[in-house]
């Protein structure tokens, strides 16, 4: 391959990273205010069942604590990508920048993870909801 092919296939793999990484922030960040704002709308209501609010609150917490860990794992993927990057770039170490690559994939996965398990809690939260109303 020559040295033009392989720069244009590296930029396109640095953008793909990186709208990678933007998607993770927004879709956990966006999810943890959708859920705030389903809290606030919940709480603002006249005809309450006080039981099945407590139970729902305290399992969509939990999906908020996901969510919020998700956005920071998308941080640190953000992170580790770009001393990822600076590594490859400015220095020698190619070993160090493909471990921070891995762990900057890593983080990604796991920032998926938080996403799919708040998603759980969700279901959880509105299956107890459905029942109690």
């Amino acid at each position: 391959m020559s040295d033009e092919v392989t720069a244009k296939l590296y930029e396109m793999l640095t953008q793909f990273a990186v709208q990678s990484i933007k998607s993770l922030l927004l879709i956990n960040g966006g999810a943890a205010i959708a859920l705030l704002a389903f809290i606030g709308n919940f709480i603002g209501k006249d005809d309450i069942n006080i039981e099945a609010f407590k139970i729902t609150l305290a399992i969509l917490s939990k999906a908020l604590l996901s969510f919020s860990a998700g956005v920071c794992l998308g941080t640190l993927a953000s992170f580790s990508s770009y001393i990822c990057q600076l590594l490859y770039l400015e220095t020698t170490l190619y070993t160090k920048a493909n471990a921070t690559r891995y762990i900057a994939v890593g983080f990604a996965f796991l920032s998926l993870l938080a996403f799919a398990l708040g998603i759980g809690y969700c279901y959880g939260a509105f299956v107890i909801l459905s029942e109690k109303f």
